[in-house]
């Protein structure tokens, strides 16, 4: 009877084990086939607007270090472009492709022309 329990317990995992090379391999797949790939991995946008929060603040504190107002509001969050742009650009500075630089101009021209209507 111990021997079957085994067998089973051994079936299944092999079964899942296949299952989850299946959608591995999808996933794969689709991330092969993406023209604007995504850098940012585990922190996530989250993570990335916390950051982009905190060098505002910073460039801010060194503004009102000069000025000395006594007030400071808290910085405006960025924008949805803002960090889509940020997300798939490389800590040099440059692009994780040609295709991610040329949609992220598309994108900034864009929103500039709607500040600017409105």
């Amino acid at each position: 009877m111990g021997h079957n329990i085994n067998y089973l317990i051994f079936f299944d995992s092999l079964s899942l084990f296949h299952l989850l090379q299946g959608r591995r391999k999808k996933a794969q797949d689709i991330a092969s086939k993406n023209v604007t790939p995504y850098l940012m991995y585990r922190s996530g946008y989250h993570k990335l607007k916390e950051s982009l929060l905190n060098e505002k603040e910073q460039s801010r504190q060194g503004i009102a270090s000069e000025i000395d107002t006594g007030i400071s509001e808290p910085p405006s969050p960025p924008t949805r472009h803002q960090k889509w742009k940020m997300a798939r650009m490389k800590r040099s500075g440059t692009y994780s492709s040609e295709q991610s630089r040329i949609v992220s101009e598309k994108n900034v021209s864009y929103f500039y022309l709607l500040l600017h209507l409105f």
